[in-house]
């Protein structure tokens, strides 16, 4: 999977969203920020970890194509709240992580 392709296509998609969201990159990942951080993209040789701060139910609801992993309470208070981990392995399915984020946009507005 080409990571910058990647990051780019969700970049131009999520912005579309909404104009006040931020990607604030940092060496080991990238934080998207719309008012607090609301996910974090760790990026690894074969696949990209995204941690968002929903709650892992909500987020099943949504993602069907992804791999969704539950963080440990200790990983979760490092986070600052409720949130899970979602593997993304390709770049097919995109809609479904952008979709995930707009709702993230609507409850925390």
């Amino acid at each position: 999977m080409q990571k910058i392709v990647f990051k780019q296509r969700l970049k131009e998609k999520t912005l579309e969203l909404d104009e006040k969201i931020k990607f604030n990159s940092r060496k080991y990942y990238i934080s998207i920020i719309y008012k607090k951080n609301i996910a974090f993209f760790k990026f690894r040789k074969k696949k990209i970890i995204l941690v968002v701060m929903y709650s892992e139910e909500e987020v099943k609801k949504i993602v069907k194509n992804h791999t969704i992993g539950r963080l440990s309470v200790s990983v979760q208070r490092y986070y600052g709240g409720d949130c899970c981990k979602i593997d993304i392995m390709s770049k097919n399915n995109l809609d479904e992580i952008v979709s995930l984020i707009s709702q993230m946009i609507t409850i925390s507005e």
